[in-house]
């Protein structure tokens, strides 16, 4: 089960599809039960690439709703870069 797999596993595999794929845009981690959010800025900064996770996509959405776009440290470039 997915909600089983460590975090590291998120980063080794982001890792490796990012060196066979260099020029994709990002990087989506899917399930918000695989614990990732620990790897994102990681991985972020190894590769130069943006990651997104489901979960920081609904915390974006449901922050741009109710109008609150303090960048939030920490959780990669999507809310530490917020527009």
């Amino acid at each position: 089960m997915i909600w089983e797999l460590a975090p590291e596993t998120g980063y080794e595999l982001a890792a490796a599809l990012l060196r066979e794929h260099p020029d994709v845009d990002g990087i989506y981690l899917p399930c918000n039960k695989w614990r990732t959010v620990s790897v994102i800025e990681r991985i972020e900064k190894d590769h130069g690439k943006p990651v997104v996770t489901n979960t920081q996509a609904w915390v974006w959405e449901a922050l741009r709703l109710m109008d609150m776009r303090d960048p939030i440290p920490g959780y990669g470039r999507l809310l530490s870069e917020f527009k």
